[in-house]
């Protein structure tokens, strides 16, 4: 027969009934469900009586009556499905040491044999369970959902589960019994919580389940408090805010922590920040007793879980992602009122995590069974720090200052409230002065959370001392980072603090490396630095602009800046001041190619004209440089070119000042604007200087010289030609100077700068000297023509008195012969006068003139009725048709001519026009010709 603690039916001095499996006393009816006594030795008997059909009222009877043999067998039969439950119970009891509520053995206990021998106990995968089997191994191995729910929720309770364990644990919620209390108080912990929040039917069930622990089980109602809070975010009611001051005070570091978190409680936060060493003292003497609950095998299998699982820690990122959820919520709570806050900080949790996937792959999921610490000391300090720094507790910056944690620097400045107070900012200053970096990326970063210029004075004033003390010994784009910060904003800061950051920047950038000073160019803070430093800032270009590695963006940078400041703020003349800075000597010839290349990149860049004004002024202060000067800015000589015509009149004095210093290519165009468009009258006076500058360069420069020369014979060719004979000196010097000039031209050799020139234009220069020699020749032979025609003149003038003479003589008899016209004009007329009145006395003449006013006799057009000649008594082409007409018919010409108001002059007149008009107008003459020939009415 079996032994009877291996069927479960004692339980310390209590027997369990096989009806109801309950526990009654021993030898007593059961209350509940009224089976007989049975003896403990004989329990697996009966329940396989049971499972047989067997009534429970009958129950005593039938085992009396059994036979020992058949009792046996039944007992054993019993005992063999124990043994699996047996193994169940061990799985819990290996959980138990890590989950927060007891009772978990018992429980299991209960329920397998509830239903043994009903249902049979699952087999394990693997039945050869090893002593150190981790949660995870457990949970894989085992087959009882029971016991894959514990160790789900007790992997929870250790810190940061694979994600499969932490949707079982989540599933344990709803379950009957004491599993779904439990993941209430897992699924809260600080560590799991603010990784990945429970959605809202979970916190309902989180909050319902945790009221049954508070209500059930005062042991952990400081634990059930917190998961109350958590999962309403709610105030605490009465009995839960006392719950969780009392928890303040528990021997449990982890408890009191989370009540810490959960109340905002300054000292117990503090506490886990200071006391961390002893923490870690206090967790291992708890980890020791409850593995002291099992046996020496199994308190030896926790321990090395748990040592394994302190090895298979997932990385700091993972815990800084943990803590960093946790310190977001935190910064939501305020003092005690921020209870009712705990809600919306368990919401900016969740939202920094992007989703609750993203969440929950937060938690490690190595396969290897990840098992998280129930209480670290390290991660409740860390996690301590961040959320006294969202609080803004000034007690933690006296820790700081007692520690000089450079981790707990970070975090005050990543979380500390904004606007800082002076207390914070003189802490953090104080402890940066310890560290060779000086913290300055945390620092630069924090800092430009606030505006400088919306800070108290004394904020300001610690700030300049620092930037005084430290700043320009710190990396030079961290320090222009801080200078950008303290200009950046509509209100100008006191010059005493942006004299402070700007003095830091120009030290460090004084130190700058090469390749530093590269990268430095493109940041906009360096432009910032610049545009309102001065002096050594002046100095620092000039150092910049003569190193090979960032002399070309520099200089870039230099000229493209009057655009950039247009946008911003533009600083009048600073620009120019940085040019000339990186313009002066010495070793000025080593920034003369870099800089023309600037300039031809940005040439057309607005606000130039500041940076042209400064050339222009340089150009005019100092000669020597003049050459330089159009060399490098040579995208800007038009512009220098105006200033120079604006600024002196003179023309030849511009000639002399810019041929010499000028592009030896522009000399034709130097010359184009001396004598093209000059005066006749000023050519003399001009074209000297012009030889001269061909005599200096012919010998290096041949070709343009040469077109040079060209452009200024042209006009003194154009002008002899014209009649100028004042420029007959000039061009008979020219004549002379030219074949010395020629012969140098073609003994010089051409510079490949003159490769655009394709000749030297020595043939165009012949067609020149041809035509000023034939010019004077021409005048040579016109001088000899006047002095011919005065002779000429000489004769024609005794020529014509003869003349006068003779005419005189013949006007004489002129007058005569026109006194005999008149006189036989008169009798003429007087004849004619008596014909008149001897026509009268015969009376009128019996025949009356009249119009011919026939009509051709075909179908008239537009065209013959279009008055070609407005007012003409032939106006239209069938007016002058009908008079032809009528002439042709042999009527007397005269008579029809006075029929139809016409006369002989006027019909001369007239008809002439009309052949005209159709010799111009071609369809005239055709209608004239159809109309003559067609009949006539």
């Amino acid at each position: 027969m079996a032994p009877f603690w291996d069927n479960g039916a004692v339980r310390g001095a209590r027997v369990r009934c096989p009806g109801c499996t309950r526990f009654n006393l021993p030898g007593v009816r059961c209350p509940s469900c009224a089976c007989g006594p049975v003896a403990p030795e004989h329990y697996g008997a009966a329940r396989m009586l049971l499972h047989a059909g067997v009534d429970r009222f009958a129950l005593t009877g039938r085992l009396e009556a059994l036979e020992p043999g058949l009792a046996r067998q039944l007992e054993a039969q019993y005992s063999g499905q124990w043994a699996g439950v047996l193994r169940i119970v061990e799985d819990a009891r290996r959980c138990e040491p890590f989950l927060t509520l007891g009772g978990f053995v018992e429980e299991a206990e209960d329920r397998w044999a509830d239903v043994v021998p009903w249902s049979q106990p699952p087999v394990s995968r693997d039945a050869a369970a090893e002593a150190d089997d981790s949660l995870d191994a457990l949970y894989q191995r085992s087959e009882d959902p029971g016991v894959r729910q514990l160790a789900a929720l007790a992997a929870v309770n250790r810190g940061r589960p694979s994600r499969e364990l932490y949707s079982a644990a989540q599933g344990a919620l709803y379950a009957d019994g004491l599993a779904r209390l439990e993941a209430a108080l897992a699924l809260t912990r600080w560590r799991v919580w603010f990784v990945a929040p429970a959605g809202r039917p979970q916190r309902e069930l989180i909050a319902r389940h945790a009221r049954d622990v508070f209500a059930n089980h005062p042991e952990h109602a400081a634990r059930a408090a917190v998961a109350w809070v958590r999962a309403t975010g709610k105030a605490p009611e009465v009995d839960l805010l006392l719950a969780l001051r009392e928890g303040l005070r528990a021997e449990d570091q982890d408890l009191a922590f989370e009540c810490a978190l959960v109340l905002g409680d300054e000292r117990g936060l503090l506490a886990a920040l200071s006391s961390d060493a002893e923490a870690r003292a206090a967790q291992g003497s708890d980890d020791k007793g409850r593995a002291a609950q099992g046996s020496d095998d199994e308190a030896r299998a926790v321990q090395g879980a748990h040592d394994k699982a302190r090895a298979a820690q997932g990385s700091d990122d993972e815990a800084r992602a943990v803590q960093g959820a946790h310190d977001k919520a935190r910064a939501a709570q305020g003092s005690a009122d921020g209870a009712r806050a705990v809600q919306g900080a368990h919401d900016k949790a969740s939202a920094a995590h992007v989703s609750n996937d993203k969440a929950r792959g937060a938690l490690n999921s190595d396969g290897e069974g990840n098992v998280a610490q129930d209480s670290d000391a390290e991660d409740r300090a860390a996690l301590a720090a961040r959320t006294l720094a969202s609080m803004g507790t000034p007690a933690l910056l006296t820790v700081l200052r007692e520690k000089r944690s450079a981790v707990l620097a970070r975090e005050v400045m990543r979380r500390w409230p904004a606007p800082a107070s002076w207390e914070a900012v003189d802490a953090l200053l104080t402890v940066s002065a310890g560290f060779d970096d000086g913290l300055i990326e945390p620092l630069s970063q924090w800092a430009r959370q606030t505006p400088y210029a919306s800070l108290p004075p004394e904020v300001r004033e610690r700030w300049r001392q620092w930037a005084d003390a430290r700043l320009g010994t710190l990396p030079a784009a961290r320090v222009l980072r801080l200078l950008e910060w303290v200009r950046e904003g509509d209100e100008v800061p006191d010059d005493a603090s942006a004299t402070a950051f700007q003095r830091a920047a120009g030290q460090a950038l004084s130190r700058a490396s090469s390749s530093e000073r590269a990268e430095l160019l493109h940041s906009r803070a360096l432009v910032d630095f610049l545009v309102h430093g001065d002096v050594e800032e002046l100095a620092l270009v000039h150092t910049w602009a003569r190193d090979a590695a960032c002399a070309a963006p520099l200089l870039e940078l230099l000229v493209s800046l009057p655009g950039r400041l247009r946008r911003e703020r533009p600083v009048p003349g600073r620009c120019a001041r940085l040019l000339m800075a990186a313009w002066e000597r010495p070793a000025r010839s080593t920034i003369l190619a870099p800089l023309n290349k600037a300039v031809r990149s940005w040439s057309g860049i607005s606000g130039r004209e500041e940076l042209i004004d400064a050339v222009w002024l340089r150009f005019q202060r100092h000669p020597v440089e003049r050459a330089e000067l159009l060399a490098a800015f040579e995208p800007w000589r038009q512009e220098l070119w105006e200033r120079q015509r604006a600024a002196q009149p003179d023309a030849i004095a511009i000639f002399e000042t810019w041929w010499r210093v000028d592009s030896q290519k522009r000399l034709p165009d130097l010359v184009s604007f001396l004598v093209e468009n000059a005066p006749v009258e000023a050519l003399p006076a001009r074209l000297p200087f012009v030889w001269a500058a061909a005599e200096a360069r012919v010998d290096t420069w041949p070709r343009s010289t040469s077109h040079a020369v060209f452009l200024a014979a042209a006009p003194l060719a154009g002008a002899l030609r014209s009649g100028h004979d004042a420029l007959v000196p000039d061009a008979e010097r020219f004549l002379a100077w030219f074949p010395g000039f020629e012969a140098r031209v073609l003994a010089a050799s051409s510079p490949e700068a003159e490769s655009s020139y394709q000749r030297d234009l020595l043939e165009d220069l012949h067609v020149e000297v041809r035509l000023m020699r034939e010019a004077l020749e021409r005048r040579a032979e016109e001088a000899e023509a006047l002095r011919q025609a005065e002779l000429r003149r000489r004769v024609e003038e005794s020529r014509r008195r003869d003349q006068e003479r003779q005419l005189e003589l013949a006007r004489l008899e002129v007058e005569a012969a026109a006194h005999e016209a008149v006189r036989a004009r008169a009798e003429q007329e007087a004849h004619q006068a008596r014909l008149a009145d001897a026509l009268a006395r015969l009376g009128p003449r019996p025949a009356q003139l009249r119009r011919f006013d026939a009509s051709p006799q075909v179908e008239l057009l537009p065209i013959d009725v279009e008055v070609i000649f407005p007012g003409a008594t032939m106006a239209s082409v069938l007016d002058y048709s009908r008079i032809l007409k009528a002439l042709s018919m042999g009527d007397d010409a005269l008579e029809v001519f006075a029929a139809n108001g016409l006369s002989v002059t006027s019909w001369g007149t007239e008809g002439r026009a009309w052949g005209e008009a159709m010799v111009r107008r071609p369809e005239l003459g055709l209608r004239f010709s159809q109309l003559f020939h067609a009949p006539w009415s």
